[in-house]
């Protein structure tokens, strides 16, 4: 190959390394980490962007690796909204702004203003359960409609750079969630993966997990569960494809409990939140 066609192909590189659009869609690029964002990236600007997802629906983003595909489309983005605190954006952010190019990609934490949980609990004390032992940040921050507020907000500043986009419809629709769930009664539910752990601390239930910090909990602390759930009326528990089915029969067995399947990352956040506020209710 002669320099002058080498020479070629990597201004042609370059070309494409900087562009911001999906070839043929003639729209920017933003991505995103888990596909509940596109929801809300979809709702605020509409069509004035195409959304690049990171994470499937059905994969583990502790550890998912991003496919070639993905990354060429991360590479022809210049907005990159984060979660913020996810796992897969602490291992893989630099890996990411450097496929982007220096300066080529904006990261943007969308958890400004989320009053943070730690654990299943929800313990205040930053990173620190009982006994000293050291707990993780929960990200799933969305799932609670009064944390689901600071997102939009937070992306509507985003994408506004562009063009005309609204928040008011997806306001209006989280707002609905919001007084469904202060007129709940439900006290407790009881779930494998502590994904709600927001939702139960803003509207006063308790969550009891059958995992904590990504292990099944001991035989003796699964006993003191069943015991509590019981003593709080438990008659749900929640559940996520991919997790142990056979410990969430177990526990519904013992507490005569229904067993209701979410997947809170998914991009039907109407569809989810629905469904988990019908099981509570």
């Amino acid at each position: 190959m002669s320099r002058y066609v080498i020479l070629l192909v990597a201004v042609l590189l370059v070309i494409c390394h900087s562009c911001t659009k999906i070839e043929g869609s003639g729209k920017p690029v933003v991505t995103v980490t888990l596909p509940v964002e596109s929801f809300f990236v979809k709702s605020i600007a509409d069509t004035l962007v195409d959304v690049n997802v990171m994470i499937p629906v059905t994969a583990g983003h502790s550890t998912y690796t991003p496919l070639p595909s993905q990354l060429r489309s991360l590479s022809r983005s210049d907005l990159y909204l984060a979660i913020g605190s996810l796992d897969f954006e602490l291992a893989w952010k630099e890996k990411m702004l450097n496929v982007a190019g220096d300066g080529n990609l904006r990261w943007v934490d969308m958890d400004r203003d989320v009053e943070s949980c730690y654990g299943s609990h929800c313990h205040h004390d930053e990173g620190e359960g009982h006994d000293g032992e050291e707990l993780s940040k929960d990200p799933h921050y969305w799932v609670s409609p009064r944390q689901a507020m600071h997102l939009v907000e937070n992306m509507g500043i985003e994408l506004a750079d562009y063009g005309r986009i609204s928040t008011a419809e997806v306001r209006n629709t989280i707002e609905k969630f919001d007084e469904e769930l202060k007129n709940c009664t439900a006290k407790a539910f009881m779930i494998y993966h502590p994904a709600l752990t927001y939702l139960a601390r803003d509207y006063g239930m308790e969550q009891l997990t059958i995992e904590q910090e990504g292990k099944s909990i001991s035989p003796r602390d699964y006993a003191r569960q069943i015991e509590k759930a019981k003593e709080l009326g438990v008659k749900v528990i929640f559940c996520q494809q991919g997790y142990d089915t056979e410990r969430v029969k177990s526990a519904a067995n013992d507490l005569g409990a229904r067993i209701v399947e979410i997947q809170p990352e998914s991009d039907d956040y109407v569809g989810q939140m629905t469904t988990i506020i019908e099981a509570l209710r």
